[in-house]
């Protein structure tokens, strides 16, 4: 994941010396920035940004200085940290959506959100111990981010498939073996990341989620994948590192609108024939310690149109200037 490089921010130097870092004042900040206090913004940076989507704003701002916030309680985006009565923390929950209880060392789900029900639109319960999800987790039909990684969770409910706006779920380091058939129903859903866990299979329903643009199943304990990932007509980026996966749908073809594709780490001897030809978005395919050679993969119908396109991708990218490793020039098989 990579937005720009860091010195393109604007640091609280180069600021107005009088400018007003107080949330509640009119000339708060410059028009569609964000604020970011130093002690935390390494994570803020790769994380937050692409949790809740902030990459909409056009600048950052890099506080050097917590002090020079006050107690201004940024609720919205904080979480235990955020000062205050609990009535007022609600309070703050309620009129922002946004529910942050990162790092709070929560064991079960808090009944305080599931009383806000329809407030709510972000949920941020990461880095807890929450081994279970309740039911009355239906009630927030208006949440549209749901994140629940790094916890203990073992198993989903089935009243998940109600939560009918939710657009982000991330359920990534948790002890899940299996996903509710109901998964199918959050037709809205754009990414779901569910790495580090237990899964043994993925149910055939996924093939429901029409607009999921990304899917992370790496970490797990895949066999295979279902035919009916095919289906996902909006999927860009598949990654699915780290399993056990021996053989790939051949339904993977009808996606063309995937640019990515990571399978590193698995027992995959072959890939669909028209993947390269009919995947004509496919930018990024790794396959490392896999059983498949490249002179099989460059043996395969439409290898040629799919190198144009990897390089064609990276030409831009060193024309933007934009920094790129040495594996993003990697041909994504072992020789």
């Amino acid at each position: 994941f990579f937005l720009g490089p860091k010195n393109e921010l604007t640091r609280e130097r180069d600021l107005d010396p009088h400018l007003n870092l107080n949330p509640k004042s009119e000339n708060f900040l410059p028009n569609r920035s964000l604020l970011a206090i130093r002690d935390s913004f390494e994570t803020f940076w790769v994380s937050r940004i692409f949790h809740y989507e902030f990459y909409f704003y056009k600048n950052l701002i890099y506080c050097d200085d917590r002090r020079r916030i006050g107690s201004t309680k940024m609720g919205c985006c904080a979480s235990n940290t955020a000062g205050g009565s609990k009535a007022k923390r609600v309070s703050r929950w309620r009129s922002t959506g946004i529910v942050g209880l990162r790092d709070s060392k929560l064991k079960t789900f808090p009944n305080e959100v599931i009383e806000l029900e329809r407030a709510v639109r972000t949920l941020d319960l990461t880095h807890n111990k929450i081994s279970d999800v309740p039911g009355e987790i239906s009630k927030l039909i208006n949440m549209q981010r749901l994140l629940i990684a790094d916890n203990l969770v073992e198993r989903l409910p089935g009243n998940l498939g109600k939560l009918q706006s939710l657009k982000v779920l991330m359920l990534d380091g948790n002890r899940i073996s299996c996903l509710p058939d109901e998964l199918g129903q959050l037709v809205r859903l754009e990414q779901l990341s569910i790495s580090r866990n237990l899964l043994i299979y993925l149910p055939d329903t996924i093939g429901s989620l029409r607009n999921l643009v990304l899917l992370n199943v790496s970490n797990n304990r895949l066999k295979s994948l279902p035919e009916s990932v095919g289906s996902c007509a909006s999927l860009e980026e598949l990654q699915a590192n780290d399993n056990a996966v021996e053989e790939l749908p051949a339904s993977l073809c009808n996606l063309i609108q995937l640019k990515s594709l990571c399978l590193d780490n698995n027992q995959v001897n072959q890939i669909p024939d028209g993947l390269l030809k009919d995947c004509k978005s496919l930018q990024n395919l790794s396959l490392h310690n896999n059983p498949i050679s490249m002179d099989q993969f460059q043996l395969m119908e439409g290898y040629q149109e799919f190198e144009e396109r990897r390089k064609k991708k990276f030409d831009k990218q060193i024309d933007s200037n934009v920094l790129i490793s040495s594996k993003g020039l990697d041909v994504g098989v072992d020789k």
